[in-house]
């Protein structure tokens, strides 16, 4: 049987980011939460190199 594992429920951006290191396949965020994983330090930083 496959399965996919969606992240749900977070309440700061590194929440999210360990959900995604760890390998889910998604996740469902607030506005928010998206926000501040937009506006993160680390996300500027990769910005600034490209």
């Amino acid at each position: 049987m496959d399965a996919k594992v969606i992240g749900a429920s977070f309440k700061n951006a590194h929440q999210v980011q360990a959900t995604a290191l760890s390998g889910a396949y998604g996740a469902a965020v607030g506005y928010d939460i998206l926000e501040s994983c937009a506006n993160h330090i680390l996300t500027r930083k990769k910005y600034r190199t490209i």
